[in-house]
């Protein structure tokens, strides 16, 4: 429906995918302009720095959002971690004054997806969770300006940090005090050799950290004495993990996302250490490699 313009309303903002919204949308930057200046050494003894301009590129874009961030988005990521981050989108960032009037608008073309972050997860907090996405433009074109956004974008009820549950080779995991935050990484690779000028380079698939109560610590310290100590790290001693994130009923049928992870083994295991959290709870921490990681969700899955 029309924007209904209110007294000191803020200006608007909607990032697009193709040509449908991205939702849940919190923050939004980059697109800029930014020149790579290289030094000019032909005076030597002058006392000047002479710089030049040796390339102009454009800024990375970040984009925060919340989990309820619509299925444009979600192919998107979903199809980045499946296929190496060889993912490509166009769309466009749109900002409007209070009363919908289109002030700036920017085009951007053959995008890939370089960075997904999930936030640090505390059983703790009651605070929401956001999901940072990055991603790198081959090409972006600032549109004139006029028009009007007809619609505002929706705002689903935000998840909350503490509503996850971790699953991992049949070990105690009800206990977990926090994950940190981790990202999923896939660098553009500038070619101008190929047709498109650009290709993803490494996808980096993130550790998991884990802050475990001392109530757990006999079953987990067993489980690295065996990894560490015993041998027992071969490609077949590894194992799958699964994070669950829930809505406010913390239900079965409530699953808002879920991360899929393969190839994992302990990287690292540190013994209790109360005075580090200060507090009369002893907590461990777990450090897990990863080599595969999926991303699923339910909503749009299924629709």
């Amino acid at each position: 429906m029309p924007m209904q313009p209110t007294a000191n309303a803020p200006a608007l903002y909607c990032l697009t995918i193709g040509n449908t919204a991205v939702e849940a949308l919190h923050s939004f930057g980059g697109l800029g302009l930014v020149a790579d200046l290289s030094d000019d050494l032909s005076a030597p003894g002058s006392g000047l720095e002479p710089k030049h301009v040796a390339n102009v590129r454009w800024t990375p874009a970040k984009a925060e959002i919340g989990i309820g961030m619509g299925k444009a988005m979600y192919d998107w990521i979903r199809s980045a971690f499946g296929s190496g981050g060889n993912a490509w989108r166009d769309g466009a960032f749109t900002v409007t004054d209070p009363n919908g009037k289109v002030t700036a608008e920017t085009d951007y073309f053959h995008a890939q997806l370089t960075g997904f972050t999930v936030p640090r997860l505390d059983a703790s907090s009651k605070e929401p969770g956001r999901f940072e996405v990055v991603f790198e433009a081959e090409q972006v074109r600032w549109a004139p300006t006029g028009g009007s956004l007809e619609s505002l974008v929706s705002r689903p009820k935000p998840w909350i940090v503490s509503h996850f549950k971790f699953e991992f080779g049949g070990l105690p995991c009800s206990r977990i005090a926090a994950i940190e935050s981790f990202a999923w990484t896939c660098p553009v690779v500038r070619d101008p050799l190929s047709r498109d000028g650009s290709h993803p380079g490494k996808v980096t698939i993130p550790d998991l950290t884990l802050t475990i109560s001392s109530a757990d610590y006999a079953a987990w310290a067993a489980a690295a004495k065996s990894w560490f100590i015993d041998g027992r790290h071969l490609a077949a001693d590894e194992q799958a993990a699964r994070l669950t994130l829930f809505g406010p009923s913390l239900a079965a049928d409530d699953v808002l996302g879920e991360f899929t992870f393969s190839g994992v083994g302990f990287k690292a295991f540190q013994p209790a250490d109360v005075a580090v959290h200060g507090d009369a709870v002893g907590r461990f921490t777990v450090v897990l490699y990863v080599e595969g990681m999926v991303f699923s969700m339910p909503a749009f899955d299924n629709a």
